[in-house]
């Protein structure tokens, strides 16, 4: 189970350190291209992205706290379940 904790966490590092380059990326394209408001778009998809995956993630913690207890193996919200 830790394992894939430990999973979960990396991916949702790699995706805050995705958008944050991606933003910067469309940000030093938007300066010199003809095409602002395609970037613009990019940027605010990337921004509706990033909250339904911090959301999924938040979800997932508040399950497996539920279900666990504390998010851990051992002890749960449901008595004689666990």
């Amino acid at each position: 189970m830790e394992e894939i904790d430990e999973i979960s966490r990396l991916l949702i590092y790699l995706i805050r350190a995705g958008a944050g380059v991606r933003v910067i990326y469309c940000f030093i394209k938007m300066i010199d291209a003809e095409e602002v408001q395609t970037y613009k778009n990019r940027i605010k998809n990337l921004s509706k992205f990033y909250i339904l995956a911090e959301c999924i993630f938040q979800l997932k913690q508040i399950a497996f706290y539920y279900f666990t207890g504390n998010g851990r193996l051992g002890g749960g919200a449901i008595p004689g379940k666990f």
